[in-house]
């Protein structure tokens, strides 16, 4: 069994709680408060800003043939944050004033460590597992929304068939890369899809309940 497979089928539970999330499929019903979006948004802009650094740091520690990919995916973070800044503009938000909530600070604080201290597998994982998570979950948004609503240009983003090829990308060199690996390493590798099903559902519940810092 392949990796993403194995990883899925372990943990299928924990990862249909964070796509079912009350903030993914009220967004589906345009059930959605405006205001729980917003938050969403303005956090997931620091997200994406912070995530740059994180694949800066990736493009100069992995092999070379990642350069390449790697700076196809610097410019789609690059598009990511003006879509974020022109949802921001429409709604009258100002992202320079917006502070970190704990978990995103948290998730953006793994994601870095993980850049600088482990290896081209685990972040791998953490890549494939997070973006993975984004298509699978803005694919029910699309699925449940008329087009012409205020989402349309996150929707075309993370459910279109350019970021679905890139998701496909990542799945099959994690699974190249783990072909034949022994239990013990493919344990810790499972509890790092874990965490970060973990990390992307705890991000839908900062979002849907607002949590700050108290």
């Amino acid at each position: 069994m392949r990796f993403t497979e194995r990883a899925h089928a372990k943990y299928m539970a924990e990862w249909d709680k964070m796509l079912s999330h009350p903030f993914i499929t009220e967004l589906s019903q345009n059930k959605l408060d405006d205001s729980i979006f917003d938050f969403w948004a303005m956090q997931d802009y620091i997200f994406v800003r912070e995530a740059i650094r994180f694949f800066s740091v990736l493009m100069a520690r992995f092999p070379r043939k990642y350069q390449k990919p790697f700076q196809q995916t610097l410019a789609g973070l690059e598009h990511e944050l003006e879509i974020f800044q022109e949802y921001a503009g429409k709604r009258g938000i100002d992202l320079d004033k917006v502070q970190p909530t704990p978990i995103c600070h948290a998730y953006n604080s793994f994601l870095l460590a993980s850049a600088y201290h482990e290896d081209v597998d685990t972040n791998f994982v953490i890549l494939y597992t997070a973006e993975k998570a984004y298509h699978e979950a803005w694919k029910r948004v699309r699925a449940g929304l008329k087009k012409g609503t205020p989402y349309e240009s996150f929707i075309e983003n993370w459910a279109g068939d350019m970021f679905r090829q890139y998701v496909d990308w990542l799945g099959s060199e994690l699974d190249s890369m783990t072909e034949g690996y022994p239990e013990s390493r493919l344990a810790k590798l499972d509890e790092i899809f874990l965490l970060t099903v973990r990390y992307e559902y705890l991000f839908w519940e900062m979002a849907y309940n607002r949590l700050k810092w108290v």
